[in-house]
Order: structure tokens, then sequence, then C-alpha cells
């Protein structure tokens, strides 16, 4: 990537104040189109946080009472080795970590759905299947969406992975599990997601917390 600076020679960047090893960023602000979508540069994740907060909002104007102590945990460093959750869990040591992270949706052009699978924006939130996920959480998710009507599509984690890997690995396991939405033209400046989405992944998030009891049991069998 070549990046114009307007100048002519190494001096005058020098001059500017640019070094090596600087950072480089998209200066682009958000936007809402047409009413349905957000779009806008680190939606993944920056939309992962604004849910958390709302979520915490709702909880104290509602007065929402859950029997356990509840840590809400913005981490950073996901792409670089799941670092900041692997610091963090160290210290919570949870019992039970719900992760939230964006996936790819996968009806844009040129997509292969018979090996991505079919994810839609606006067609609800998406339960992660995989290695790191906690069947017993998974089983109460859908149970949760199903029961109060909360459209939800399902995923299987193929390569990589988000930070609940980083916890249910740790303190000798933690029953883990990932809720996400579907995001388009991810990593560039110009992601894209439903605002119909952000809403019902709020609600459900809510409800979720709601129906964990205290000591839940979570076994299969």
């Amino acid at each position: 990537m070549f990046i114009d600076l307007g100048v002519i020679s190494k001096k005058d960047v020098e001059e500017l104040g640019v070094e090596v090893g600087n950072f480089i960023v998209v200066d682009r602000e958000p936007e809402i189109l047409h009413d349905k979508y957000v779009v806008g540069k680190s939606l993944d994740d920056k939309i992962g946080g604004f849910i958390l907060l709302t979520v915490l909002k709702e909880i104290k104007e509602k007065n929402i009472k859950l029997p356990f102590d509840l840590y809400v945990v913005n981490t950073v460093q996901e792409e670089v080795g799941l670092r900041g959750a692997a610091m963090i869990t160290e210290t919570i040591k949870p019992d039970v970590a719900i992760c939230f992270d964006m996936c790819f949706d996968t009806s844009t052009p040129l997509i292969d759905k018979q090996k991505y699978g079919t994810l839609k924006i606006g067609d609800g939130i998406v339960f992660n299947q995989g290695s790191d996920v906690h069947h017993g959480l998974l089983n109460l998710m859908k149970s949760v969406a199903k029961k109060n009507e909360i459209k939800f599509q399902l995923d299987i984690h193929r390569a990589g992975g988000t930070n609940t890997y980083s916890y249910y690995i740790s303190n000798g396991g933690v029953v883990s599990g990932t809720i996400a939405f579907p995001l388009r033209y991810m990593h560039t400046p110009n992601e894209m997601v439903a605002i119909e989405d952000i809403e019902s992944t709020i609600k459900f998030y809510i409800l979720l917390l709601q129906e964990i009891e205290e000591k839940h049991n979570f076994k299969l069998f």
C-alpha cells in the first residue's frame, strides 16, 4: 500500500513527524444506511462493546436481579493470539463465559456457500458451534431464543476462532459459548451490520442472563 503524503523528499516526510512504525488508520465516520444498516470502520468489534454497555444499562434501569456476579469485559489483541481474553480470564476466573464476536455474511457475491454456509445480515443472531463451545450452554441459548421467538442462525468454527477459546481452556475448563451476528465486508473501512440484529442481540443477552441460575447445571445428561 502506498500512502501519498503530498511531499517529495525523505526530509519532508521526517518534518511531518512520520517515522518507521507509525500506525495508519482510515479516517471514516460511521453512517446509517436506509434506516436499516450501520456502515463504518472497526464495527468488528466496536459493536460488541456497544451491545455489552447497553445490556448493562438496561439491567440497571429495569432493576434486573441476577443470582451471580456479572463481569463485562472488552478485550484486545484477539487477532494476534487472543491475548486480552487470556489475561482477563486468569484474573476473573469465571464459571461461565458468554462471548460476543462478529461472523461473516456469506450472502455477498463470490462467496462459496457450500464451503462457508449461509449467513445473512438481518436474518438473526448466530450461535457458533465448535470445539470451544459447551453444548449445555448452547442448548440453553437455543431454548431461550425459541421460547422468545428470537431469530437465530447456526455457524461452525472452521479455522481461527474467537476469544471463546481462551476462556474455554482456562482455569481447568470454563463453560463457554459464542453469540455473534453477520457482518459484511469484514476488516475493511466499510463494515456493515443490520440494526435489527443489534437490537435482537441486546434483547437476547438480557433474557439469557436471567435464565442462568446460581450454580447452574449445564450437564448434558
